[in-house]
């Protein structure tokens, strides 16, 4: 063995063994109040599994699985128990759901087909800037009618055929950055409405807090809609400047394929593509028809886009072409992604325990925020619960820090110390949902840390930048604007 590699192979091993380091030997620090010693457990194995997708060259799923290890052996029970709770959330029901529906898609070349359409249109082909601002401004609007997860799933397929035709390699810059676009519009769609989704649980939280009668839903809707296109319209501007090459992409060469499809789409092809038109309509109808007062929109709030993800996905198993099953569970095996499915199962898993009440680091955060945000004047207080949403937000799980904000709000607001309760309450769902940097901010940080094209460490390199944007954008968009409306 060469040098090299024996150096290669110390290297690597040595990185495991600092991972399960970090993940066994944090506990045994002494806990500083009021985190209690299950806390710098927790943290230590949160820490452990961010080190760990961040140096790995190797798959994701062992830093995961290490991760449920290091669980088991601490005051939350067995391994047992771990395995038992560690995909029990919808989130996880719905990412398996949209696997099934983007099996299909891929196996039978429904997706590559797509991607010919898409790249040799009018509107895109020889224009990667146009390419660009259709994903990060289209995407985030398709999702908002039909399933984030789904959405976002079948367009990573697109971008790996994309992507690896035009031959670009892991963690090259354009693919990270347009990857990390796609789930900002995404998530940034979701708190575009105050009265559903993401704003609605925001809006919600700070009501109950600060006990307010009502927040101005039109008002919010006015800054949420002009902030998401500001947003991602510059955020495409933002790719051009630190100079992401898209050469390949300009002068993708798509002949062969073009070639491959000028016939079209076979039978098979179009009772899959008929499908799955059916699912993107029946989520949107079963969406808008869940708020119809009776027995129809109980009827419909049941099913949701779970229960139409579920006939979809049986519609695939039942339908015949020329007296053979189009899709079969074997078939679809290949293209589920077990690094997303384990990345977001452990990533979520570890910021919901990070942040009970028996770790303590609640109460730690609660600590920091006072002297931090408390006796400050207006805009600077808004300029710090932004940067304090961001920062916290992409760390640990987004949620628990929305809520936990929402209350330090309504404290502040009861105590006659906080008059710009509706701007911060904008501030406060925008930025908490764009929760990307770390695997357990949320499940779509996880998923994004387990797409083919980005490395961690690529994703802790221009998300850090991408968030220093995106404050940007609060300072010289978000405040001012909402401040005028409010």
């Amino acid at each position: 063995m060469k040098t090299t590699e024996k150096s290669e192979n110390a290297k690597y091993y040595l990185q495991i063994a600092i991972t399960v380091c970090i993940m066994f030997g944090f506990r045994f620090i002494p806990a500083p109040a009021p985190i209690t010693p299950y806390g710098m457990a927790i943290i230590g194995i949160f820490l452990g599994m961010v080190y760990g997708w961040t140096i790995t060259k190797n798959g994701l799923i062992w830093v995961a699985l290490l991760g449920c290890l290091a669980t088991g052996v601490t005051d939350y029970g067995t391994c047992a128990k771990v395995l038992a709770n560690i995909f029990a959330n919808e989130t996880m029901g719905l990412l398996f759901l949209g696997m099934f529906l983007l099996g299909p898609i891929m196996q039978c070349d429904v997706g590559e087909w797509l991607m010919v359409k898409l790249m040799s249109s009018r509107f895109v082909k020889g224009k990667p800037w146009m390419f660009n601002i259709l994903v990060c401004v289209g995407s985030g609007l398709v999702a908002k009618i039909s399933s984030s997860i789904v959405v976002v799933l079948l367009l990573l397929g697109i971008f790996n055929q994309v992507f690896a035709q035009a031959g670009y390699k892991k963690g090259d810059r354009y693919p990270t950055l347009l990857t990390i676009g796609l789930f900002l519009s995404v998530l940034l769609s979701t708190a575009m409405f105050p009265f559903n989704g993401w704003g609605l649980y925001v809006t919600s939280a700070v009501q109950k807090a600060a006990q307010i009668s009502t927040i101005d839903y039109g008002a919010y809707l006015i800054v949420s809609v002009i902030v998401y296109f500001v947003l991602m319209l510059g955020y495409v501007g933002m790719m051009f400047l630190v100079r992401c090459d898209v050469r390949a992409i300009r002068e993708l060469d798509i002949r062969e394929l073009e070639e491959k499809h000028r016939h079209g789409l076979n039978k098979t092809q179009k009772m899959i593509l008929s499908i799955v038109c059916f699912w993107v309509l029946g989520s949107i109808v079963i969406s808008l028809a869940s708020g119809m007062e009776g027995v129809i929109g109980l009827i419909c709030s049941r099913i949701g886009v779970y229960g139409i993800s579920l006939i979809t996905i049986a519609a695939f198993m039942i339908v015949r072409v020329d007296g053979k099953n189009i899709v079969t569970p074997k078939s679809i095996a290949p293209t589920v992604q077990w690094d997303t499915i384990f990345v977001m199962a452990a990533g979520m898993f570890a910021a919901g325990l990070l942040t009970s009440g028996e770790t303590g680091v609640v109460e730690a955060i609660n600590l920091v925020l006072q002297p931090v945000l408390y006796g400050r004047g207006e805009f600077v207080f808004l300029l710090l619960f932004a940067i304090v949403c961001l920062v916290l937000s992409n760390i640990f799980n987004n949620m628990m820090v929305m809520f936990i904000l929402a209350s330090v709000l309504g404290s502040m607001y009861q105590g006659g110390s906080l008059s710009g309760i509706y701007t911060a309450t904008v501030l406060l769902s925008l930025s908490t949902i764009l929760a990307f940097y770390t695997p357990a901010a949320s499940g779509f940080g996880a998923m994004l840390h387990s797409a083919e094209f980005v490395t961690s460490s690529s994703v802790y390199k221009w998300g850090a930048i991408t968030m220093l944007y995106i404050l940007f954008i609060f300072i010289v968009v978000a405040i001012p604007l909402s401040n005028s409306v409010f």
